[in-house]
């Protein structure tokens, strides 16, 4: 048989599974009627962004690579090292370097449709031949693996081929996993088979003569533990050991599991099955049964962020799922884009996958209208961006921030603009003649213009170099500010200039103390933003004891967010403890910034933080309510007693974890003053400036 890469369904096929998308039917059912109504019931209404739209600032381009002689057939996968990897219909795989130049190319013998990369940076690629080939990351072939069987098939009503063969997926210890046409490959590093193992064939409904018989697998998914889930065209989903036996099925409604499970931190695993009016998505414990279920039309493989929020397309709509399973909100985007596969009468309708970056912003492309969004956790679109064709594939976030998102010939290096700028250090003490370099972080990660400038209020005390290099004059105070050139940011380090040792000149009193009495009068802080605020009177202390401060315009913000990693220094600020902090082995410890690595180690040791089952700490996402209260009770010395109910009419929704701290909060009085109706505490919502000032201070007052 001749297969036709270019017309027909096969390349859209290939196309349709790199982004987790509609599969063709494998049962004899009507067309997704893509018309219905779903009711949705805790949606938070979004209005309809309209391209264009002036009301939300606009994405910039880093750099656009366009030197790709054919249509690219892969979404962007980003390595360690920033290299972006894509395939195209030129039968090459191409590797870009971070600063939009070609790194390599090498020609396989096949169009590639899929890529993913192993612990070491080996690209693992499966192209249309049904072979997967490993590539190290110099750009040489290691080996090839041919999985058996047709290439092609033929389901049920369809009008095209599909594409059999779906993506690999690596384990931890750099086996290869890939689906065959029956059953699951185990594919040993250095490309000799480990296992397979056989799908049980199970045969469906009496069908014409296209009818693919048996269960066919689809793309696998690698847990934390090295168990492999893997769907099946008639619903099932399979959880196999990392030695090729299985654990469990689950049969899900409807008539297939194409796209591979999604894998929570918490071991949630998250899957989708394919039936006439929509997919069904569910959320699963690692032992194989249900945590709860959605049948609202899911058209997309989802994605999850840090915070455990889920992301998927569903009935023309992004929502954000919480991971109890309510609905955080709903992005309303329009009609998908309609492919001209015909199955059974209708068409393929068309979803990228949200990508979801380290500071927790979600970016989706909708193919309709070729817009693409950055949306903060909360659903608030940070910047847009129109490309022609970018609704096709998904996007990808490398590890400095950058998005790469790609049309049909073009690969793209978004960014946006500045918003603000930190320093590893808000305060700092030198004697005269001695220097400490202090280093600005420019957020978010994707902007363009990361250049600053610095300035002393006082050079006759503290001087500072274009580098951020600050030397001490003579004795004294002094500010060091730094400002972003995009946007003009600022932000202050305090400097204290003590004279030589031989020099007599006072130390200054520390302004917080551990154990410390909030017992004076407190000089309200020149801020704008406060009055009448409900915690007016914390946010005040906070400022006046130094661990929290203003915005160089004179502003609180105090409803913006705050990270992890900037509470855990808000606290040790307030705290001041007497410990030089544990050394950090999170998995993701390279991301916390120099100005919170002590503070966060401080916080260790101190039993405070113990960071995600996953070993990470996750410095850059924002804190919840419940982590937020937790990390404030442990540090209060006050004895979180089991508990079982707290007071609050949203204790249901208040994960076992966190109610003991929750409890011990609302017993003394550390409570959220957020001003939440209906007495709620809201364990996931993302805790504000004003909240983390306030719980602080109230801590504070009782600490033991």
């Amino acid at each position: 048989m001749k297969i036709k890469r270019k017309s027909g369904g096969l390349l859209l096929a290939g196309l349709v599974s790199s982004l987790g998308l509609l599969p063709s039917l494998a049962a004899a059912e009507a067309a997704p009627n893509l018309k219905v109504e779903a009711k949705y019931q805790d949606i938070i209404p979004i209005p309809l962004i309209i391209p264009g739209d002036k009301g939300s600032p606009s994405g910039k381009v880093r750099w656009a690579y366009n030197g790709i002689d054919a249509a690219i057939s892969t979404s962007p996968t980003v390595g360690s090292d920033g290299t972006i990897y894509l395939g195209a219909e030129n039968k090459r795989l191409y590797a870009i370097n971070p600063d939009g130049t070609k790194k390599w190319d090498i020609l396989l013998a096949d169009i590639v449709y899929f890529t993913v990369l192993g612990s070491d940076d080996m690209i693992y690629a499966a192209s249309a031949d049904g072979k997967v080939y490993a590539i190290d990351p110099a750009g040489r072939q290691k080996w090839e693996f041919a999985r058996e069987g047709p290439l092609v098939a033929r389901d049920y009503c369809s009008s095209w081929s599909r594409y059999r063969f779906k993506s690999p997926a690596v384990g931890g210890d750099d086996t290869v996993f890939a689906a065959g046409v029956s059953g699951l490959y185990a594919i040993h590093p250095d490309g000799t088979k480990k296992w397979l193992y056989a799908i049980e064939a199970k045969e469906q409904i009496a069908t014409p003569e296209w009818h693919v018989k048996g269960n066919e697998a689809a793309s696998p998914a690698v847990g934390a533990d090295g168990t492999i889930y893997i769907g099946t065209k008639i619903g099932d989903l399979y959880a196999i050991k990392p030695n090729g036996e299985k654990k469990w099925t689950f049969r899900a409604k409807g008539s297939g599991v194409y796209i591979p499970p999604v894998l929570g931190a918490d071991g949630t695993i998250y899957v989708k099955s394919f039936s006439s009016g929509g997919d069904s998505l569910y959320a699963l414990n690692p032992d194989g049964s249900i945590k709860w279920s959605s049948d609202t039309k899911t058209y997309s493989k989802p994605a999850v962020g840090a915070d455990g929020t889920l992301y998927i397309w569903s009935d023309m709509k992004l929502l954000a799922y919480n991971p109890d399973g309510t609905v955080k909100w709903g992005m309303d985007a329009g009609k998908p884009f309609l492919t001209n596969a015909a199955v059974c009468g209708g068409n393929q309708p068309l979803f990228s996958t949200p990508a979801v970056g380290a500071d927790g912003t979600v970016y989706v492309a909708t193919a309709v209208s070729d817009w693409f969004y950055a949306i903060d956790p909360r659903g608030k679109v940070q910047w847009q961006y129109y490309a022609k064709g970018f609704g096709g594939y998904s996007p990808a976030v490398g590890t400095d921030g950058t998005v790469y998102m790609v049309s049909p010939k073009t690969l793209y290096a978004l960014g946006t603009d500045a918003t603000s700028v930190s320093l590893n250090k808000n305060a700092i003490d030198l004697q005269a003649g001695a220097s400490e370099v202090l280093k600005a972080a420019i957020i978010p990660d994707a902007a363009l213009n990361k250049r600053v400038i610095w300035s002393s209020s006082e050079s006759t005390v503290a001087e500072v170099d274009s580098n951020g290099r600050v030397t001490g004059k003579k004795p004294g105070m002094a500010k060091i500010i730094v400002k972003t050139e995009d946007g003009e940011f600022t932000a202050i380090c305090d400097v204290t200039v003590t004279g030589t040792p031989d020099e007599k000149s006072p130390s200054p009193d520390p302004v917080v103390e551990s154990g410390l009495k909030l017992n004076k009068e407190v000089i309200a802080p020149n801020l704008t933003d406060i009055s009448g605020h409900l915690a007016y009177e914390e946010i005040a202390k906070a400022v006046a004891y130094g661990f929290v401060n203003g915005y160089e315009d004179g502003t609180f913000r105090p409803d913006a967010g705050v990270t992890r990693a900037e509470f855990a220094t808000m606290l040790m600020k307030g705290m001041k403890p007497a410990v030089e902090g544990a050394p950090l082995s999170f998995a993701d410890k390279d991301q916390i910034g120099t100005w919170a690595v002590h503070p966060v180690a401080q916080a260790v040791q101190l039993g405070i933080i113990s960071g995600y089952e996953d070993g990470t700490f996750r410095p850059n996402a924002n804190i919840t309510h419940a982590e937020m209260i937790a990390m404030v009770v442990r540090s209060s010395g006050q004895p979180a007693d089991r508990t079982h109910q707290t007071g609050f009419a949203d204790d249901a929704d208040i994960p076992a974890w966190a109610k003991p701290f929750v409890s011990k909060a609302e017993e003394t009085g550390i409570i959220i003053v957020g001003g939440l109706p209906g007495n709620q505490f809201a364990p996931q919502v993302l805790t504000t400036r004003a909240e983390a000032a306030s719980a602080i201070i109230r801590m504070l007052m009782i600490k033991r």
